[in-house]
């Protein structure tokens, strides 16, 4: 149960100290440099930094695994930062071999991000990082972003500050200047956006309708949506989803384009922080907030505890701090407590937001100022004005009533549902009139709560439209959604503000809930009757795909990757054709402009050749109108060596010590470093596969498709080391469990456990084995880490032998086994490791393990092939080692078949996934009598890979499908 909320009350401006906060691994400590003030020049004297924005980062040096965190989570935006001019410069006391080892190690990238040393830690001391009281020292972590010479953010902290979406957005919004007062600017006197382009090019008679998310997606009575504001993740769109005992959401990743995955995450104080939550808006800071609604009905008690709640908009604190911790409240930034019944949300600027109610029948102004650490409890710097002059009509339990501000104008347009119209609050009117107490069951320290009276209130659509719901501006142009018809109306605000009705669109809704303008000025919607999300298409909208997401290249070869791009507008128009191509490739285009009629498509080659060292990496083309580059279409394919025999599967990247470099200090060649994502792509295009390292450290996930693909290669006879702690625990909560750890020769007997807790283990290896002898004491230290079991320390995980082919070459202090190898048969065989990489305090001998591992894998390897079709997949060709084949065309486009052969009196279960692992869904479940043909619908789909995976009681089977 969430601890006590209740808090003694206070009213009007309460002035007393905040101390610094601790309610959590980030404590918030006093010093720095002061916002809009400047840094002392020993600290810009470090380095060179460029024109805009820096983040400045005091860490504790090279030996500090979290500091190390820090910089690696910064380093993976690092094309982000570079393309909005933010650059990154960390210092510790740690000398430049030091600093030469850390880039090398993370592979930082020198163009975003420079390590500098601080002598004497003369800059720490200068801010305040470094503080000498007498015989004692504090060390601090310094977070500070600086644009034009100015500081917008700043904090000391006793850990490193992971919250990189609020960093970039801070930067981001520095660079913007100061903003403007809201209500001084007409847009018709402005250039029109690209949004109020898109916008405006919609046409009821020709706009269509896709859907892009369902039930099979995770998508469940969404409530409301909204797209993330970062510049870090532009296109993921949030959607709130109903569950039990409170609300969760799926977060629709690339939303509409190729490339699109989803994920799905409940925060695990979802019973509090996202009771019934009927709304979400984003912020410019990087946050957001969602409003909760505690009324009783339908089974639920009555929650006047209750009201909007703000969470981080980056996904390594959302729903993944404090998981499962009794110290903190889980991963929320900050709650305020006096609108119980929230119908709807809207953003203002920074952390301030808008709430319709539905108990007290106004809307409420709140401003968590700066929010507290992830989990506190620390509400006192809150302020509420609750507006009095606005009265809402009595809601029934299932009307939700969004919110949105008009940020040329200040008006604030909400729906009153009991009333079915559109009202609008003229947010810089009215007047404080009197200090308020928060009720008893809402009681709560608060920096302000007062009642506003005389602000402006209109209503601004009296009528048409049947139930409001969901509601978005976007230029000039206002859009309603109708729940009862499931049309988006759209309408103008006129220069002397009266608001007129342009036209209708149809959005096939059965139940319309929340409608957004998302960054491609189309116009997305939720569906809570169909739990669907969809977005309305216009008509004229250019169109540009890859004819594949995935391009092989053998040896030293060019290949001719395909691009279309259609002209879908009334005239005809020019365009020019850019390419991002990753390093150690090289790709040219066959034209760099091109000239469509209207209506007409185009087709462009460009020719691919990659190094012999060359990694799997995206190719990105973008087309842009010639007269508008603001405007453009982009789209990526991955490029891959179809001749690599050894891999490296990074499943873990945000872990402290990388595998790649792990691997490469045994000096072992030809191994090939991919991410888990990127290699489910090509695994079956790789005829040479031999010996894959597959990493999910303490942060991965080995998931069905995971699970799939590495039975598929032992049946391939390709040796496998997998590496980890903790996922291998977690897999045991998936289906078939003991049939991947069969892989392996073994089961899994848990964590190794020592008491008192203090991190310290020993390992022994066995003598004689080729991996352990000689090994008669490995120490390791095992980190106190924040993931999903909080801040406890994550154990290495032990197993036993299962086959008489097992054999334990490292055991703990209690003789269970860590290291496992296993003979699988005359020509294959695996390894398991129930120890992330990073624990080892003697890396000589972490080296020495992982050179002897390898060694014994490689030792069965299969001999290369001369010179494989390319065009044609492992599984796509005759093969005793599948029971799954494609039976139709490949790639495909519109639909194909895949056939299982096989009798069996068991239920097999083939189901559909996409490429990270999300289940598309199911195809067939039941008996199958010598063979099964399932047909696949490719116009549901989007372009990319996906997986179709066989499941019976005795094994796992899957085939690759590209849809082009």
């Amino acid at each position: 149960m969430i601890k006590s909320f209740l808090a003694v009350c206070t009213t009007v401006c309460l002035s007393l100290p905040l101390p610094a906060e601790d309610h959590g691994s980030i404590r918030l400590r006093p010093g720095g440099p002061a916002l809009g003030g400047s840094v002392p020049s020993v600290i810009t004297d470090l380095a060179p930094v460029g024109p805009r924005a820096t983040i400045y980062v005091r860490y504790l040096g090279y030996t500090c695994s979290h500091c190390v965190e820090q910089l690696a989570y910064l380093n993976t935006y690092a094309d982000a930062l570079r393309m909005n001019g933010i650059s990154v410069v960390a210092f510790s006391d740690d000398d430049a071999r030091r600093n030469a080892a850390l880039v090398k190690q993370k592979n930082l990238r020198p163009d975003v991000i420079t390590i500098v040393s601080d002598v004497n830690n003369a800059a720490a001391k200068a801010i305040e990082a470094v503080q000498e009281n007498g015989p004692v020292t504090r060390d601090l972590h310094a977070t500070i972003v600086v644009v034009d010479g100015k500081v917008v953010f700043s904090a000391l902290t006793d850990e490193p500050y992971m919250d990189v979406e609020r960093l970039v957005a801070e930067a981001v919004k520095g660079q913007k200047g100061p903003a403007k007062p809201m209500g001084l600017v007409a847009l018709d006197d402005q250039p029109p956006a690209p949004l109020t382009k898109t916008l405006a090019s919609y046409s009821p008679a020709t706009t269509t309708v896709r859907i892009v998310a369902g039930p099979n997606d995770g998508i469940r009575e969404p409530r409301d949506l909204d797209f993330a504001t970062s510049v870090l993740h532009p296109r993921d769109l949030w959607v709130v989803n109903t569950d039990d005992v409170g609300h969760a959401m799926s977060i629709i990743h690339e939303a509409g384009r190729p490339t699109q995955n989803i994920t799905n995450r409940k925060d695990a104080a979802a019973s509090h922080f996202m009771w019934r939550t009927t709304g979400i808006a984003f912020s410019d800071v990087g946050t957001f907030a969602t409003s909760q609604r505690g009324e009783p009905g339908n089974g639920d008690r009555e929650y006047l505890f209750m009201g909007p709640t703000l969470w981080s908009s980056d996904t390594a604190i959302f729903a993944a701090r404090y998981q499962d911790d009794n110290q903190y409240l889980a991963s929320h930034l900050d709650m305020l407590h006096q609108s119980p019944y929230g119908l709807g949300i809207a953003h203002d600027r920074d952390n301030v937001f808008w709430v319709v109610d539905n108990r007290y029948k106004d809307v409420t102004r709140y401003d968590y100022q700066d929010p507290h650490e992830v989990g506190g409890t620390d509400h006192r710097d809150g302020i509420i004005r609750r507006y009095a002059d606005v009265s809402i009509s009595p809601a029934p339990l299932d009307r939700d009533a969004h919110a949105v501000m008009d940020r040329e104008t200040a008006w604030l347009y909400f729906v009153d549902p009991g009333a079915n119209r559109v009202m609008r609050l003229n947010t810089r009117s009215g007047n404080p009139v009197e200090a308020l107490e928060p009720p008893p069951p809402s009681m709560e320290y608060l920096t302000e709560f007062t009642k506003v009276t005389g602000a402006a209130v209109e209503t601004a659509i009296a009528d048409g439209i049947g139930e409001p719901v969901g509601i978005e501006i976007v230029g000039r142009y206002l859009l309603v959604g109708d729940r009862s018809t499931g049309k988006v109306f759209r309408f103008r605000i006129n220069n002397d503000n009266s608001v007129s009705k342009v036209d209708e669109f149809t959005t096939n809704a059965t139940s319309l809930s929340g409608i957004v303008v998302g960054p491609d000025g189309k116009i997305w919607f939720a569906d809570r009757g169909a739990s669907t999300v969809g977005v309305l298409e216009p008509a004229g909208a250019d169109d540009l795909r890859a004819q594949r997401d995935v391009i092989p290249v053998w040896r030293r070869d060019t290949v001719q990757a395909s691009l279309t791009y259609t002209n879908n507008g009334t005239t005809a128009r020019s365009y020019t054709i850019s390419l991002d191509v990753p390093n150690a490739w090289n790709a040219q285009l066959s034209e760099t402009t091109i000239t469509l009629d209207a209506g007409a498509s185009a087709t462009i080659v460009i020719n691919v050749s990659g190094d012999t060292n060359a990694a799997p990496s995206h190719l990105t083309a973008r087309i842009s109108p010639s007269d508008d580059v603001t405007t453009g279409l982009t789209t990526s394919m991955l490029l891959f060596k179809k001749d690599g025999r050894r891999f490296v599967v990074e499943d873990a990247p945000m872990e402290v010590t990388s595998i790649n470099e792990v691997i490469t200090s045994t000096g072992r060649d030809g191994y090939v470093f991919v991410s888990s994502d990127n290699f489910r792509r090509i695994v079956d295009s790789l005829p040479d596969l031999a010996t894959v390292v597959w990493n999910v450290g303490s942060f991965g996930d080995i998931d069905l498709v995971d699970d799939a693909i590495m039975q598929s290669m032992q049946r391939r006879e390709v040796e496998i080391l997998a590496v980890g702690d903790d996922p291998f625990f977690l897999r045991t909560d998936l289906p078939l469990a003991p049939r991947f750890f069969g892989l392996f020769g073994v089961s899994i007997l848990g964590p190794q456990r020592k008491s008192p807790e203090n991190g310290q283990r020993v390992l022994r290896g066995t003598q004689g084995d080729p991996i352990g002898d000689g090994l008669d004491i490995i120490d390791c230290q095992l980190p106190r880490l924040d993931h999903h079991r909080g801040g406890l320390v994550v154990p290495n995980m032990t197993f036993e032998s299962a086959s008489s082919s097992a054999t334990v070459s490292i055991s703990t202090d209690n003789n269970r086994a860590a290291l496992v190898r296993y003979e699988a048969n005359a020509s294959t065989r695996a390894a398991i490791f129930g120890i992330n990489a990073a624990r080892f305090s003697d890396g000589s001998q972490r080296t020495t393990i992982y050179d002897r591992t390898l060694e014994w894998l490689e030792a069965t390897s299969k001999a290369p092939t001369e010179d494989p079709d390319t065009t044609t997949s492992v599984h796509n060709t005759p093969s005793t080692s599948s029971r799954l084949r494609v039976a139709g065309l490949m790639p495909f486009s519109e639909r194909t078949t895949v056939r299982y052969s096989g009798t069996t009196s068991d239920n097999v279960t083939l189901a559909l996934f996409a490429s990270n692992g999300q289940r598309v869904t199911t195809l067939y479940n039941g008996p199958v009598q010598e063979s099964l043909d399932v047909s696949i619908d490719g116009t549901k789909l989007a372009v990319g890979t996906y997986f179709v995976i066989a499941t019976s009681a005795t094994r796992t089977d899957y085939v690759t499908i590209i849809r082009n």
